[in-house]
Parts: C-alpha cells; structure tokens; sequence
C-alpha cells in the first residue's frame, strides 16, 4: 500500500465519522454566567500541568516515528508499536475511572516522564513494546483524572472540557515547534529527555498544588 492509498482511506473515515455525527442528537444544556477567565482560573492547575506534560509530549511524538526508523526499527514494528499504545489506553482507560482523580493526574506524570527517559535507552522493539505499556498507562491515567476533575468541579462542564481539549491542540502545536529546533540542533534524544523533564516539572506543579491546598 502506497502513502496516498493510507491517506485517501484516512479520509474515508473522517467522512464516515462525519455522516455518523449529523444522526447525533444533543440535550439542551443550561449556561451559566461565569466567564472564560473565571473558568480558566477556577482549573488553572489542571491546565497547567496537563499543557506542560503535553508540551513535551509533542515535541517527542513530532521526531518519534523518525527516531524508530534511524534505530533499524521497520515500518511495520513502528505500526505495531503504535498500535500497542492506543490499543492499550483503550483499555486502561475503562478501568481506572473508579480511582481518585488527582491520583491519576499524578500517575499519569509520573509514568509519561518515565516512558519519555526509557525511550532513549531502548534499542530493540520489544523494549519499545513494553515501555508502551508505561505511556498508555500514564496518558490514560492523565487524561482520564484530568477530565474527571474538571466535570466533577464545575458547572459549565462543556466550557470547562473545551479548555482541556483546547490545551491539547495548544500544546501540540508549540512543542511540535520545540520538537523540530531541538532535534534540528541537538539531535532526536534531546526531545525524549525535553518530554520527561516537562512530565516531572507537570508532577511537581500538581504537588504544589495540592500541598497549598492542605496548608490552607
């Protein structure tokens, strides 16, 4: 199969994603009269640590297909590799919700920044199969306490979820950015390290947080 073959089916899909879309019907939902700031501030510390961790997440996803390739990795084993992660976020995801929600925005640091650092020293693709373990557990665990956090203490849900999501696409394209100068300087590896040391700065952020809020 061809790049333009992929392509062309991936837009396939978009378009049926679209036309499955159109049958949705959504509830009306009652608006509030706090603004996006007052919003924002309300859950600046999720923001925050989630758009930082993602940051360096970005910067690491840009070079990493890249980065697989240049260690002798095929483009099958890359696929494969892909695949793991989001087929095991897809699980994760539904079993961790029954835990506290800040302990998962914790954990999730904590295993990205991991996943980010065992990546610069794996070698072969078995490694790099069973360290996608620590990255879907980490994403899953993040995003999944993020977003209960944020539905949990707030009553403009919607508004609320949009600025989570809107972190992401914020974050995506600035460490993207990052990604391509730092690897165009200092190499691949450079942007591994970047995404662990965000994570952990990420992890640092929420304890801060939360120990301000047991202080007081």
């Amino acid at each position: 199969m061809s790049y333009r073959e992929i392509f062309t089916f991936g837009a396939l899909l978009f378009l049926l994603a679209f036309f499955m879309f159109l049958r949705e019907q959504f509830p009306v939902q009652k608006f509030s009269k706090r603004s996006s700031v007052s919003i924002i501030s309300h859950n600046f510390s999720v923001y925050f640590a989630f758009f930082i961790r993602h940051l360096g997440a970005s910067a690491v996803w840009l070079i990493f297909p890249i980065y697989l390739t240049e260690m002798g990795i095929s483009k099958f084993w890359i696929g494969v590799i892909y695949f793991m992660n989001s087929f095991l976020q897809f699980i994760i995801m539904q079993k961790i919700e029954r835990f506290n929600p800040n302990l998962l925005l914790n954990v999730g640091t904590i295993f990205s920044g991991l996943t980010f650092l065992l990546y610069a020293f794996a070698t072969q693709v078995y490694e790099f199969l069973a360290i996608q373990l620590l990255i879907a557990i980490g994403w899953s665990a993040m995003y999944v306490g993020s977003l209960r956090i944020i539905l949990e203490n707030n009553f403009e849900r919607g508004s609320a979820a949009g600025f989570l999501n809107s972190t992401i696409y914020l974050s995506t394209i600035i460490g993207s950015l990052i990604g391509g100068l730092l690897a165009e300087n200092f190499g691949y590896k450079s942007c591994l390290y970047f995404g662990a040391i965000l994570s952990f700065i990420a992890l640092t952020s929420r304890i801060k947080k939360s120990f301000m809020n047991f202080s007081s």
